[in-house]
């Protein structure tokens, strides 16, 4: 059975100047639990190194229910919002009833994404966790590109993968 995370997770682009404090704070998360579902500690990377855009998996463990949200950054769009998620124009719409005009969405606006969060086991594969979420492995990498110690050849314990 696969560990999908239950709780709310933020997909967020590192803004210069952030910090893991200020952003796990700005979320309502902590660092250890940012640090963790992003690979962002010894000896991956130096403790809390992290760089102007990288997209980190926020979580925010309080909620019941399991939601992925992302934060709209500049110049994207509803389409390039999908593909880089590995999700439908249509998916993403659906799943975002309050959106009047999906041509017209602001910068820092969150968007449901279709999508959950598997955290990494010591002996998962992306060919395993495929196997257990349904999900094909190029969907799984092409919804992860960018993100902070994202590799699809090695993944770590309690890495954080966004699943389409």
């Amino acid at each position: 059975m696969p560990i999908l995370e239950q709780g709310t997770y933020f997909v967020y682009s590192v803004q210069p100047e952030d910090t893991l404090y200020s952003i796990a704070n700005r979320f309502g998360s902590n660092v250890p639990a940012v640090s963790v579902m992003n690979a962002v500690y010894p000896p991956f990377t130096d403790p809390g190194m992290i760089y102007p855009k990288d997209r980190l998996i926020i979580p925010y463990p309080y909620s019941p229910r399991a939601h992925v949200y992302y934060v709209v950054q500049p110049g994207d769009t509803i389409q390039s919002i999908a593909q880089s998620f590995a999700v439908s124009t249509k998916r993403l719409v659906e799943a975002n009833p309050q959106l009047n005009n999906p041509d017209a969405i602001e910068e820092f606006e969150l968007l449901e994404i279709p999508s959950r969060i598997y955290a990494v086991n010591t002996r998962d594969s992306l060919n395993s966790i495929s196997r257990q979420t349904g999900t094909p492995v190029q969907r799984t990498i092409q919804a992860n590109q960018g993100r902070s110690s994202f590799s699809p050849d090695v993944l770590y314990p309690g890495y954080g993968l966004i699943i389409p």
